[in-house]
């Protein structure tokens, strides 16, 4: 994890996540394995970033974003 990062409550990383600095990460946020979070990022409360994804743009709230670099592929439960 690097300088500067804010991580809000009930958020859960699975191993290998990598985090570099000042990225703000919301409540209830998932980052799964092996993910990376670049610089200077936002990500919204109760998104999933999924296993493997590089986020290296902002993500809204309440979506679920996928592969590299992650895109949203829904929001609220409706695929994209």
């Amino acid at each position: 994890m690097g300088h500067d990062t804010k991580i809000d409550d009930y958020c859960s990383f699975m191993p290998s996540v990598n985090i570099s600095g000042e990225v703000n990460i919301a409540k209830s946020v998932y980052v799964g394995t092996g993910a990376k979070i670049i610089n200077q990022v936002e990500i919204g409360e109760g998104t999933i970033v999924g296993a493997g994804a590089v986020v290296s743009k902002s993500l809204p709230a309440n979506c679920t974003a996928v592969g590299i670099p992650a895109k949203p592929v829904k929001f609220n439960g409706d695929v994209l």
